[in-house]
């Protein structure tokens, strides 16, 4: 009793273990409805189609980029700025993201075919799906990152759940209804975001515009040139955070777009099953570095900017490294648990998946902590290590134990410098990154 009374009493005093207490539980419930997907769907459709599936998911992570990019770049300006016509700016942006997704949409449409024959899969329709899931996902990603740059986790926790638990229940539903597996599987996807992107519409309506608004793309934009001047430095922020995090991507979760090139349809199956395991630690982790942006303030003294990463260091490498030794030492028992029988044959990578997937979730905080601070030398290590892992892959892809080390190679190189990044900048003790906020119109 006295230790839950303890408990209690330092998540009310420390805003930080509060926030990450709230964003953890959201996020474990995420995560369950997540990964409950896999082992349900991997029951449903056939190990092929099943990789098929993860396939044309992890087209849409990639493309999902832009928009965290995005995301952050909001959080950003509601964390450092206030007034009215923050929201004026995040409007702005918004409508070049709609404009940016639709675009992206027709580039989609363009390349299907080339992508359904170098990704091996079955149709193109599926591909088009994902370009008009981009469209729908910018006023959800906008009204999110509005709640969670004003600390309401409780509700972006929520609307996780509302889109995790929903992509599962659809899926499922559209499986059993239509012949096509993979696309009834995006179709849920997308039935899913409309429901988060209704949740966040209605706890953001008192203070930003309706979704319609944001999709009013030919109304008359006048602005003073003071204001396109903060414009463009916000899209060059999200550009670089688009580099930073496309990096850090394709370090965790593109790898079963990568394989494709190298293995046949079956092991990749059997390795997609393998890796959506693996990629609980990042996952479950993932709350942690949503604290942060958050938390983080670019005006903050540097000891507790600071003070905030080590403590979440500490989070992370106490929750990633449990389940990483978890999944090491019994990788059997948990593919046969959570994707079944079926994928028994690729329980042998998850042990070195899982040290891999733990190194990305702890570069994922290192890379986000500067994104927080604006400081676009964070862009360096994560270019380098995807050359590392490009390069890699050129000569090393003989299995998936070498196609794997060159992944968790390329991580450990981006790890180290982002760490290296962050010692310089607390031996200098700086506060204010390239592009900062500081100094915005006075209107702000």
């Amino acid at each position: 009793m006295y230790i839950l009374n303890n408990l209690r009493a330092k998540l009310k005093n420390n805003d930080l273990l509060k926030h990450n207490a709230i964003f953890f539980v959201g996020t474990m419930l995420i995560s369950a409805f997540n990964y409950l997907y896999y082992p349900v769907l991997g029951r449903l459709v056939s190990v092929s189609d099943f990789g098929e599936i993860q396939a044309v998911i992890s087209i849409f992570m990639q493309l999902g980029i832009i928009l965290t990019a995005f995301g952050y770049v909001i959080t950003n300006v509601v964390g450092n700025t206030h007034g009215k016509q923050s929201r004026e700016l995040i409007l702005k942006l918004e409508q070049i993201m709609v404009i940016a997704s639709i675009v992206g949409l027709l580039l989609l449409t363009f390349l299907a075919s080339n992508l359904k024959s170098d990704l091996k899969l079955s149709s193109i329709l599926p591909i088009l799906l994902v370009g008009l899931l981009v469209v729908v996902n910018v006023p959800s990603t906008a009204r999110a990152y509005i709640l969670q740059g004003e600390k309401h986790l409780k509700e972006v926790s929520i609307a996780g759940i509302v889109y995790a638990l929903g992509k599962l229940i659809v899926s499922v539903a559209l499986i059993y209804m239509l012949t096509n597996d993979v696309l009834a599987a995006v179709l849920g996807y997308i039935v899913a975001q409309v429901l988060m992107l209704w949740y966040v519409a209605q706890n953001t309506k008192q203070d930003y515009v309706s979704v319609a608004e944001s999709f009013s793309l030919f109304r008359s934009w006048r602005i003073s040139k003071e204001w396109q001047v903060l414009i463009r430095k916000e899209i060059i922020y999200g550009v670089v955070i688009m580099v930073i995090l496309s990096g850090l991507t394709l370090l965790y979760s593109s790898d079963t777009i990568l394989a494709r090139l190298f293995f046949a349809p079956h092991e990749l199956g059997l390795y997609s099953a393998v890796a959506s395991i693996a990629r609980i630690i990042f996952f479950i982790t993932a709350s942690v570095a949503g604290v942060l942006v958050a938390t983080v303030r670019i005006n903050a003294p540097a000891k507790d900017n600071h003070s905030i990463l080590l403590k979440s260091l500490l989070i992370v490498t106490a929750i990633g490294g449990i389940c990483t030794l978890l999944f090491a030492l019994a990788p059997k028992l948990f593919v046969t648990i959570l994707v079944g029988h079926a994928y028994l044959g690729g329980a042998q990578w998850l042990p070195l998946l899982s040290v891999m997937i733990f190194v990305c979730a702890i570069n994922n905080l290192l890379a986000t902590y500067q994104i927080a601070l604006r400081k676009y030398l964070a862009i360096i290590p994560v270019v380098l290590g995807m050359i590392v892992c490009g390069i890699g892959l050129a000569y090393f892809h003989a299995n998936f134990y070498e196609f794997i080390t060159v992944l968790l190679v390329a991580n450990l190189v981006t790890g180290v410098l982002l760490s290296i990044e962050v010692l310089v900048e607390k031996k200098r003790g700086t506060i204010d990154g390239e592009g900062s906020v500081v100094g915005r119109p006075a209107e702000l």
